[in-house]
Order: structure tokens, then C-alpha cells, then sequence
């Protein structure tokens, strides 16, 4: 009785084992493909900003198009859905995906534009608290008025070159991607072969 029992511990303790091993090979099956994908979205974003802003647009153009025909083709196949807007639901969604593919090039070059526009408004918002914070001689006036002005710069270098802009935070983001990928690759790579001993 005692063996059998002990004999149980061990074929359970050797089937956890395994299931482990199988689980963190699938994770590691899973975090190789997506560092790869990482990797190649990373070096495009590095090397091709401009074409991965402009891709980025499209893929949005081709959601709204795909909604547009779920919109419509559940209005029609429903012979029920009577006043949910479906054709119109549908019409627009087809009207934002034809404004997005052929304006991408307008709507990359907006988009920078407002971003420096806000950052500039709240740079100015931030100076005229610093300001006042100054003028009670609060704590941490000196501080607001740096942030005000760095924000305030900052935004005037969007609006004087929105693109450029747009381009160094993409490729940021595609460092970024790059560096996530291959510290997941290297954390993959030294787990894999503490396993083996």
C-alpha cells in the first residue's frame, strides 16, 4: 500500500513536470512568434516611417470598409432590423474608408499639426498657472514654469515640422518594439537553457 502510494506521488509529480515543460514550450512557441513580428514591425517603423504611417491609415480605411459591409449585410439578411440605420450605418463606414485610403496623405499631415496645436495651448494654460502659483509664491511654481515652457517649444517644433515629428515618434516606437522584442528573445533564450540542466 505504501509503495503503490508513493508510486502514485511520483507518476503525478512526473506528470506535473510535464505539463510544465509543455506549457512553457508553447509560451516560449508564442513569445519567439511574437518578438519576430515585434522585430519586423520595429525595423519597418525605424527604417520606413513615413510608408508605416501611411499603412497604418490604410489598415484603418480597410476596417471601416469591413464594418460597412457587416452594417449592411446584417440589415439585409435581418428581415427584423427595421430603424437600426443599418444602410446608413453602412453608406458612412463606407464614406470614412474612402476618405481615409485616398487621404492619407492629408490626414498624416493634420494629425502632427493638432497634436503640436494642443501641446501648445496647454503649455500656454500651464505658464498662465505657474504664473499665478508664482504670484502666492506657492511651492513648485519654478517647476510648472519649466514643464509650461518645455511643453510650449515643444509644440511650436510639431507645428513647424508636423511630419518630421511624426516620423522620430514612430521610429521611437519602432526602437522601442525592436528592444522589446529581443529582451524577450534573450529572456526565452536563458530560461530555455536553464530547463535543460
Amino acid at each position: 500500500m505504501v509503495y503503490l502510494e508513493k508510486s502514485c506521488r511520483k507518476y503525478t509529480y512526473a506528470c506535473g513536470m510535464e505539463e510544465s515543460m509543455n506549457l512553457f514550450e508553447k509560451i516560449r512557441k508564442d513569445v519567439v512568434w511574437s518578438s519576430i513580428a515585434y522585430l519586423i514591425i520595429g525595423f519597418i517603423l525605424l527604417i520606413k516611417p513615413g510608408t508605416a504611417l501611411v499603412t497604418i491609415v490604410h489598415i484603418l480605411a480597410l476596417l471601416a470598409a469591413i464594418m460597412g459591409v457587416v452594417s449592411l449585410v446584417s440589415y439585409f439578411r435581418d428581415k427584423y432590423s427595421v430603424g437600426n440605420g443599418g444602410v446608413i450605418k453602412g453608406i458612412v463606414y463606407f464614406v470614412i474608408a474612402a476618405f481615409l485610403y485616398a487621404g492619407a496623405g492629408f490626414i498624416i499631415s493634420i494629425v502632427p499639426f493638432i497634436l503640436g496645436l494642443l501641446i501648445v495651448t496647454s503649455g500656454i494654460v500651464k505658464l498662465q498657472e505657474a504664473l499665478d502659483m508664482m504670484k502666492y509664491k506657492a511651492d513648485g511654481s519654478v517647476t510648472v514654469l519649466v514643464i509650461s515652457i518645455l511643453s510650449f517649444i515643444f509644440g511650436i517644433l510639431i507645428l513647424v515640422n508636423p511630419f518630421g515629428t511624426a516620423e522620430l515618434l514612430f521610429r521611437m516606437i519602432g526602437i522601442a518594439f525592436i528592444y522589446n522584442a529581443i529582451s524577450d528573445l534573450l529572456t526565452v533564450f536563458y530560461f530555455s537553457k536553464k530547463t535543460r540542466y
